[in-house]
């Protein structure tokens, strides 16, 4: 995921299969998939998100002076 944020064609198309990947109407009248399957993969495709967009989760990029 790392090296296809660099570029932006390959982060346009990542983009846009997680954008389908993680559309949760495709779940609807389907009794089969359980909520917690669907927070799992709420939870996946938003952790891929911060990383697609260089977003760094639990750690600070200020340094103290």
């Amino acid at each position: 995921m790392r090296a296809v944020r660099e570029n932006p064609v390959a982060r346009a198309v990542k983009r846009a299969d997680m954008d389908h990947n993680s559309d949760e109407t495709r779940f609807a009248g389907c009794p089969d998939v359980p909520e917690e399957r669907i927070l799992h993969w709420r939870e996946k495709y938003a952790r891929a998100r911060r990383v697609l967009e260089g977003e760094r989760s639990g750690t600070s990029c200020l340094r103290k002076s």
